[in-house]
């Protein structure tokens, strides 16, 4: 941060874990207070990140509307990158001509009447087991579950390495490999029933049964 810009009111910090002693084990309640003695907007240290916390409605439009460009960017944790590809999809690529892209083509190309009926193999039919869809339940809870673990890297960029101690960069990998595996799965060979045809084809049945009874 520049040295000629005014910072906001900040707490004393600790070295490595900044302001993290002082959240406690109920971090709204430790925030409010914090709040009452240094106002409305204040700069904390979450390990080695500077954060600035706004505790009331003024400063929360200021900031979310008014100076909304400044926010539109998604921290991109380790886990993101790994799982979504670099970070190159919608939710969290960072705010840009290529952010700008990629909404474009979601807004105009996903709804349009080619496209829907292209989800034909998925809207208005089943698929033949639940083996498929409960598979990607449980790779997605996995892959929320690792988006929360704990990570060396987010404490500290230079004790990155020590997370292949707690395994999650194998697990990451694993579950990547599963879903890019899933997806691509999908695309190529989707396993879906059409019901109106399965219909079609039961009432065919009966009125052939019924010509020769």
């Amino acid at each position: 941060i520049a040295s000629n810009v005014k910072l906001s009111p900040s707490p004393p910090k600790l070295p490595l874990i900044g302001n993290l002693h002082q959240l406690g084990s109920s971090p709204n309640q430790s925030l409010s207070v914090l709040s009452k003695k240094y106002g409305p907007l204040k700069l904390l240290h979450f390990r080695q990140t500077p954060t600035l916390v706004f505790s009331s409605p003024e400063v929360a439009m200021d900031i979310m509307k008014t100076n909304d460009m400044t926010s539109a960017n998604r921290h991109q944790s380790a886990a993101a990158n790994t799982l979504f590809y670099g970070c190159k999809e919608l939710v969290f690529s960072r705010y840009g001509e290529y952010w700008r892209e990629l909404k474009r083509l979601c807004v105009s190309e996903l709804p349009s009447s080619k496209r829907t009926e292209s989800f034909q193999c998925v809207l208005g039919k089943k698929y033949e087991d639940d083996e498929a869809g409960t598979g990607f339940g449980q790779i997605s809870l996995k892959a929320m579950d690792l988006m929360l673990a704990f990570s060396f890297r987010e404490f500290s960029p230079s004790i990155g390495w020590m997370d292949k101690f707690t395994g999650n960069n194998r697990k990451m990998k694993e579950i990547f490999n599963e879903m890019d595996g899933f997806l691509d799965q999908s695309r190529k060979k989707p396993k879906c029933v059409d019901e109106s045809s399965r219909r079609g084809k039961k009432s065919s049945r009966k009125e052939r049964r019924g010509r020769f009874e």
